[in-house]
């Protein structure tokens, strides 16, 4: 014997309070904090390099990552990503 799956409907209700408000998410260019290794900790896994969205962390000869500032927004992703807390973020001057 088959039996129907049931399929129940619900109303979502939403108040807009001024038409025409709602605008495009920009980020701004105005960078923070830049990404630092701490060498002594790194265990050079590429984890910040995987997750970096903007192509920033490069590899360096010696196998260390470091941040190209031309590219970094300093968003932070690769500090929080990182499995050992070995990024920390600096405030710019």
């Amino acid at each position: 014997m088959k039996t129907k799956a049931k399929v129940s409907s619900k109303t979502l209700q939403c108040i807009a309070v001024q038409t025409g408000a709602a605008k495009a998410f920009k980020p701004g260019n105005r960078v923070v904090a830049r990404p630092e290794w701490d060498k002594d900790r790194c265990v050079r896994c590429g984890i910040c390099y995987i997750y970096c969205p903007h192509g920033a962390v490069v590899r360096q000869d010696d196998g260390f990552f470091d941040v190209n500032t031309d590219r970094c927004s300093g968003c932070g992703i690769c500090h929080r990503e990182c499995w050992f807390g070995v990024i920390g973020m600096v405030e710019e001057a």
